[in-house]
């Protein structure tokens, strides 16, 4: 098999460098139409999300205490629990009576 001559192997990095550069331009004017319109892109609206805090110190966060006021008798809810000390055998059994069982 042959190896390509220099002007065919000059040829094909002068494409494949014009394929770069394009995709390069592409890319910038994809991400810069907003800022050269002078424009800002539009805000998304999120819905507001219940603070992650406990804020009456009963050790329960309030979007938890709030999602578990629209639970069906019996229906479970996936959390994670901050200890203070080692999580022994004998603490976390502890707290899963006192929680309702896993």
């Amino acid at each position: 098999m042959q190896s390509a001559s220099p002007a065919w192997r000059s040829l094909l990095a002068t494409v494949a460098f014009a394929v770069l550069l394009t995709l390069l331009a592409l890319t910038a004017g994809a991400t810069s139409g907003f800022a050269a319109a002078g424009e800002k892109p539009p805000a998304r609206e999120e819905p507001a999300k219940a603070p992650k805090a406990d804020r009456d110190g009963d050790k329960i966060f309030e979007d938890l205490q709030a999602r578990a006021t629209k639970l069906a008798p019996g229906e479970r809810v996936e959390v994670l629990v901050a200890l203070e000390a080692a999580a022994t055998a004998v603490r976390v059994a502890d707290i899963a009576g006192r929680a309702g069982g896993v």
